[in-house]
């Protein structure tokens, strides 16, 4: 296990996701940035606080759709899809990483 990061094209907007796994499959850490537009600001530091500690890509996806329901309507040219395949896709870089 270890750390790895992933970048997804949005429809408007570049999101970059780096994850650090640990040997039981856990993220430790996450951060979510890029060129994308999320209002409050505050919500994507919220997410990734709700991140860690989770286990599973699950349990990754569920609390990604739970967070970002309510801002939707708030993030022109991005889409919460986006946000699940670019942490997903970091986690499992980081879950084979060396």
């Amino acid at each position: 296990m270890g750390r790895a990061e992933c970048l997804r094209k949005a429809r408007k907007g570049l999101i970059r996701v780096e994850a650090n796994v640990d040997e039981e499959g856990v993220l430790r850490g996450v951060v979510l940035s890029g060129d994308f537009f999320v209002y409050p600001e505050d919500a994507v530091i919220d997410v990734e606080a709700k991140l860690v500690g989770l286990k599973g890509e699950e349990n990754i996806k569920k609390t990604l759709l739970e967070h970002f329901k309510k801002y939707v309507e708030y993030m022109p040219g991005v889409s919460v899809d986006d946000f699940i395949d670019t942490v997903i896709c970091a986690y499992r870089r980081a879950m084979s990483a060396p």
